[in-house]
C-alpha cells in the first residue's frame, strides 16, 4: 500500500518535472515567438507605444517565467475537478501540456505578424489520444488501492505518463527552425542590431524565404543608416533558391515604397537578384566616386567590365577579377559536364559570391 508520503513525494515530483520543463520549453525554445506574438497582439490592440522593441527587454523574459507558472499551477483545479490521485498525479497536468503546446503552436510568420497555428488532422489526433489516456488513467483509478504496485513502479508510471505530455507539447509547440530565425532576425533588427541578426543561421545551407525576407529587412535597414553596408556587404553570403527569390523580389517590390529604407539599395538589390547587369551598374557607379566600392557591388562591376572601377579603385578590382578568373577556370575544366554538376562542384568554394549566382541564375 502506498503511504501519503509517497502520495506527496510523487506529486511534488510531477510538479518539480512540469515546471522545469515549462520553463525550458518557454524561455529557452519559445521566447523569440513569445514575444513576437506579443508584440503582434500589442499591436492588434492599439498599444504599440507602450513596450516596443529595444526598450525593455524585461517583458521578454518576464513572460515565459510568468507563463510556465500559471500553466503549472493550472495541476491544483484540474486535481480538484478530475481527482487523479492513488499515483496518477502526472495525468492532473494534461490541461496544462494542451494549453502550454498551443501558445506555443504558431506556425507561420508574415510582415511580423504570427499567423495559423496546427494542424487541424493534429489537433482531432491530440484530441482523440487525450481522451484515451483520460479513460486509460480513470480506469486504472478504480483499481484497489491495495493492489496497486507501490513504489518505484508508481514513480515510474508517472514519468511514463509525464513523457506522453511532452511529447503532446512537443508535436503542438512549434519546432520550425525557420521560423525561430526568422523571429530572432526581427527581433535584433527592431533593436537596431542589423549585424547581430545578419549573424542568425549564417552557416544554414538551406534557403527559406521567410529567413531570406527578415535578412533583406535587416540588410535595407542597415543601408538606410549605413549606405551601401548591407546589400553590398551581405545579400549573395545566403543561399537564394528560386522560391525565395521570388519572395525577396515581392519583398522588395513593395519597400520601393517603405519610406525606412534606401531607395537606391531596394532598386540595386533587385537589378542584382534579376541580374540585370546594365542597370546595377549605372547605380553602383556612385559608388566608385566615394572610395570604396562594397563586395558584391565591385564583383558586379568586374563582371560589366567597368574600367572607371579598375582606374579608380585598382586593388579592390583586382581582388574581386582574380576570383572570377579563378571561377572561370573552374568552369572551364567541367565545360563537357551538365549545368547543374557545374553548379554543384563550383558550390562549396563559390557560392557566396555575385559570379556563381549570376552564372547559373540568369
Amino acid at each position: 500500500m502506498q503511504s501519503k508520503s509517497d502520495d506527496k513525494m510523487v506529486r511534488w515530483l510531477c510538479g518539480i518535472l512540469f515546471m522545469a520543463f515549462a520553463l525550458s520549453w518557454l524561455c529557452l525554445f519559445q521566447a523569440d515567438l513569445l514575444d513576437e506574438l506579443y508584440q503582434s497582439l500589442m499591436h492588434r490592440w492599439g498599444y504599440d507605444g507602450i513596450v516596443g522593441y529595444g526598450e525593455s527587454n524585461f517583458h521578454y523574459y518576464a513572460i515565459p517565467v510568468a507563463l510556465a507558472l500559471l500553466i503549472t499551477l493550472l495541476e491544483i483545479p484540474v486535481a480538484r475537478l478530475f481527482r487523479f490521485r492513488d499515483g496518477l498525479y502526472a495525468c492532473n497536468y494534461l490541461i496544462s501540456a494542451l494549453l502550454l503546446g498551443t501558445v506555443t503552436g504558431f506556425e507561420d510568420y508574415n510582415c511580423c505578424m504570427i499567423i495559423s497555428g496546427p494542424d487541424t488532422k493534429v489537433w482531432i489526433a491530440i484530441v482523440i489520444f487525450c481522451v484515451v489516456l483520460f479513460i486509460v488513467c480513470k480506469i486504472i483509478q478504480k483499481v484497489p488501492r491495495q493492489s496497486l504496485l507501490n513504489g518505484p513502479r508508481i514513480v515510474s508510471g508517472n514519468l511514463l505518463i509525464m513523457t506522453l505530455l511532452f511529447c503532446i507539447v512537443g508535436i503542438l509547440g512549434n519546432t520550425d527552425e525557420n521560423l525561430h530565425r526568422a523571429l530572432m532576425i526581427h527581433r535584433y533588427t527592431a533593436d537596431g542590431q542589423f549585424e547581430k541578426a545578419l549573424q542568425v543561421g549564417e552557416k544554414e545551407e538551406e534557403a527559406n524565404y521567410t529567413v531570406a525576407n527578415a535578412r533583406l529587412d535587416a540588410m535595407l535597414r542597415l543601408d538606410a543608416a549605413n549606405p551601401g553596408t548591407g546589400i553590398g556587404e551581405h545579400l549573395f553570403n545566403y543561399p537564394i533558391d528560386n522560391r525565395n527569390r521570388h519572395s525577396m523580389l515581392d519583398f522588395l517590390q513593395l519597400a520601393t515604397t517603405g519610406y525606412v529604407y534606401d531607395s537606391l539599395s531596394v532598386v540595386i538589390a533587385m537589378s542584382m537578384i534579376n541580374c540585370e547587369l546594365e542597370k546595377a551598374d549605372s547605380l553602383i557607379t556612385p559608388y566608385i566616386y566615394k572610395g570604396k566600392v562594397p563586395k558584391f557591388y565591385m564583383q558586379l562591376l568586374v563582371l560589366t567590365d567597368n574600367k572607371e572601377a579598375a582606374d579608380r579603385l585598382p586593388d579592390e578590382y583586382a581582388a574581386q577579377k582574380k576570383i572570377l578568373d579563378s571561377f572561370r577556370e573552374s568552369l572551364e575544366n567541367l565545360k563537357d559536364q551538365p549545368e547543374q554538376f557545374q553548379a554543384n562542384s563550383t558550390y562549396i568554394q563559390y557560392h557566396q559570391t555575385y559570379f556563381w549566382y549570376y552564372k547559373f541564375n540568369k
